[in-house]
Formats: structure tokens, sequence, C-alpha cells
């Protein structure tokens, strides 16, 4: 990772193939989708889909991928 674009990019791929239970399945993220934020410590990258997921992936300054999550935000079953 060297630009904000590299880090949408790599997040949207990321997220795009993680999964992280039963509701949250792998599924195609743009790289469209993804808000950055660039510190001393790295990228920050979030996406927020609705009734969906929220998810998040983190890169160290090096550029290198040191968390990941995604998180059920949906209705739940009645």
């Amino acid at each position: 990772i060297k630009t904000d674009e590299d880090a949408k990019i790599c997040a949207a791929a990321i997220l795009s193939m993680y999964s992280s239970d039963d509701r949250v399945a792998p599924g195609v993220v743009s790289a469209k989708e993804v808000s950055v934020t660039r510190s001393d410590n790295g990228w920050s990258c979030s996406v927020f889909r609705e009734n969906a997921f929220q998810g998040t992936v983190v890169f160290d300054s090096v550029g290198k991928c040191v968390s990941a999550t995604k998180t059920y935000i949906g209705p739940l079953p009645s």
C-alpha cells in the first residue's frame, strides 16, 4: 500500500473474500464503497452497507494488513 487508492482497492478485495459468520458471507465489495482515513500509523478503511454489514480493514504504515472485520448490521430475525 502506497496511496489511498491502493488502500481502497486492497480493502475492497479483502472484504469481498472475508466472512465473519453465517449472516455475513463473502461478496463483491467495490473500491468505490470504501472510505479511507490516513494517519502516521497507516490507513483505516471502512465500508458501511445499510441493513447488511459494516467492514473495516487496517493497514500499518508500511502497507501490511493488520486487521479485518466484517460485522452484520441488518435486521434480526423475529
